[in-house]
């Protein structure tokens, strides 16, 4: 599986932490930072002679504590814990290797390698050392500049991977875990493992892991933001629409209602437009009807009358209801019958309504 070069967020975030530590002023950037004291273990060749030496290095310049003495480990760890004692918490810890172990080379590059010095070293280390870029630990940094020929002089220093952790693993046998392992090149110290490395790349990694996380989460999010605000519009709208809908079936129903109403009130309007008034019918069969005869029945419905009642000579009936501007069609709806009762004759007549004519 491959695995993600942590140096470009290395030094990305240095650039982007020393531009921030730029707009902080200065006074308040020096009580932050402190005194940029480091602790610096320098290691000799071996356990036979003086096994280490730590000094004390601030911006002023470099202070010697002391040496480390003793035959075992055990012994040569208790030194150095003396020593750390007199060391304040908070300080950077330096594994700083002697020259004896480093290998020292300056390299003439074009002035273009600047833009990625780290590696066009490692390109040129199979060619220009006895080792490869993956068999060693590497720092450089341009030491002189020739403009006309457009060439550039690295100081290059290296240490085989082998020699750096049995560096490594004797301070960590003393109780020292540094933060950086250094040595000198030109002069100028340049750090060559960061022993923290391993842990930093995985951060590195966790954090572009989150970050693309986040990233994919905020890619759905806006794909599916406005799909979610335009399903929530829709519903908005479809719960209106069918709120209008229900109205406007509503309103639909009354309208018919209405039109019904209407329709029927027409319907009758016209059917007693062209009749006589019922008071007047009601007179006019008055004025008709002989005296000694009288209704017991009367109907008036769709343009026709039906009447039953008791006379003396029912016979006589038709030809006074037939003299009426009212009424036509006389006749009788069925036989003349005598009442027992009163001696009268039983009739029942039907006739139909005039239609008259509008002014």
């Amino acid at each position: 599986m491959a695995r993600l070069d942590a140096a470009p967020f290395e030094r990305f975030f240095h650039w982007w932490l020393g531009e921030l530590a730029g707009l902080v002023p200065s006074r308040l950037r020096a009580a932050v930072a402190g005194d940029g004291q480091a602790v610096v273990l320098e290691t000799g060749h071996g356990l036979a002679q003086a096994a280490a030496r730590l000094s004390l290095r601030n911006r002023k310049g470099s202070q010697r504590l002391g040496e480390i003495e003793g035959d075992t480990v055990a012994a040569q760890r208790q030194s150095l814990r003396e020593l750390l004692r007199t060391v304040r918490r908070g300080r950077s810890y330096v594994l700083r290797l002697p020259d004896s172990q480093v290998l020292h080379k300056t390299l003439r590059l074009p002035l273009a390698a600047l833009e990625n010095l780290h590696e066009v070293v490692g390109f040129e280390m199979d060619r220009q050392t006895p080792f490869g870029s993956k068999d060693v630990h590497y720092a450089c940094h341009p030491v002189r500049t020739h403009r006309d020929a457009a060439r550039v002089d690295v100081a290059v220093a290296l240490v085989p991977k082998r020699t750096a952790e049995e560096a490594l693993a004797l301070a960590h046998a003393w109780g020292f875990s540094p933060d950086r392992v250094t040595a000198l090149a030109e002069g100028e110290e340049v750090t060559l493992l960061l022993p923290g490395g391993e842990r930093q790349g995985r951060a590195a990694r966790a954090f572009v892991a989150v970050l693309g996380v986040v990233a994919v989460t905020l890619a759905v999010a806006a794909v599916a933001l406005p799909l979610w605000q335009k399903q929530q519009v829709l519903q908005a709208l479809e719960g209106r629409m069918e709120g209008a809908m229900a109205a406007a079936r509503a309103a639909t129903v009354l309208q018919d209602r209405v039109a019904a109403y209407h329709e029927g009130r027409e319907v009758l309007q016209q059917r007693h437009r062209g009749y006589a008034n019922r008071s007047l019918l009601l007179d006019e069969l008055t004025r008709r009807l002989p005296d000694d005869s009288f209704l017991t029945r009367l109907v008036v419905d769709e343009g026709r009358l039906w009447m039953t009642g008791l006379a003396t000579s029912a016979s006589g009936l038709i030809r006074f209801l037939e003299d009426s501007p009212f009424l036509e069609s006389v006749t009788f709806e069925s036989p003349v019958e005598r009442d027992q009762e009163t001696a009268l004759e039983r009739f029942s007549i039907s006739a139909r309504l005039v239609v008259r004519e509008e002014p």
